[in-house]
């Protein structure tokens, strides 16, 4: 993120307000800070406003007041699947820590910083909402998968009946040596295995059972590798 997301989040010099005459701005952020609140992704950065006011007389533009308002934008996005294996809906909060009351001459303007954090509220959370992954299309297109017999020799099958689905509590690592930290969280397939001899259908996978709900657990089972002697 502190890659992808620009210092500098929005400027403007000299825009022309009206009879209030030109407005300039800066709006940056400051770090993120992270963590694992029970089943969600945490994310928090303070934002700081610089904004400046002239009316133009001719060639000059003379400021006539200034103000620094500071906000703070949390976004909390749920790592844990629900029923439908859908992640999220994120929440998201952009809090006025100061407003803006432009001096020296006190007019206060803290109603439109305000009104522009909720608008931002809405533009942030739509846009992270746009951009979560499809969890359901893999955990499906895999459990499919697991109800194809799998040919051992020319008389051996194994058959796998999947019988459920778990999901790791998601889990927030220590400090790399260069600072990132890594969320990590598995899916896990359970199910029971045997062999089949007289393998006649190979291909047929037989009846799909219906993709159940998944089970949140504290761990998950270990990746499972079948050796076969040749």
């Amino acid at each position: 993120l502190e890659h992808q997301v620009p210092r500098r989040l929005a400027s403007a010099n000299g825009r022309d307000i009206g009879l209030a005459g030109e407005v300039s701005y800066r709006v940056e952020r400051g770090g993120f800070g992270f963590g694992v609140h029970g089943a969600s992704l945490a994310v928090s950065t303070p934002i700081k406003v610089e904004v400046e006011v002239c009316k133009r007389l001719g060639p000059v533009c003379l400021l006539y007041g200034a103000c620094q308002p500071r906000l703070r934008a949390d976004v909390s996005l749920p790592l844990v699947v629900d029923a439908q294996y859908r992640l999220g809906p994120s929440q998201v909060t952009v809090k006025v820590e100061r407003g803006c009351v432009l001096q020296p001459i006190g007019l206060d303007q803290s109603a439109r910083i305000h009104q522009a954090a909720r608008d931002q509220q809405v533009v942030v959370k739509r846009r992270v909402d746009r951009f979560l992954p499809d969890v359901r299309a893999d955990v499906a297109s895999v459990w499919r998968i697991l109800h194809t017999p799998v040919a051992i020799d020319n008389s051996l099958c194994l058959r796998i009946r999947p019988t459920g689905v778990d999901q790791q509590h998601p889990k927030l690592s220590a400090p790399a040596v260069n600072g990132d930290q890594i969320i990590t969280t598995r899916i896990s397939i359970r199910g029971e295995v045997r062999v089949e001899e007289a393998c006649q259908t190979p291909d047929d996978a037989g009846p799909l059972t219906p993709l159940p709900a998944p089970t949140l657990a504290t761990e998950v089972a270990p990746d499972v590798a079948l050796e076969v002697p040749i």
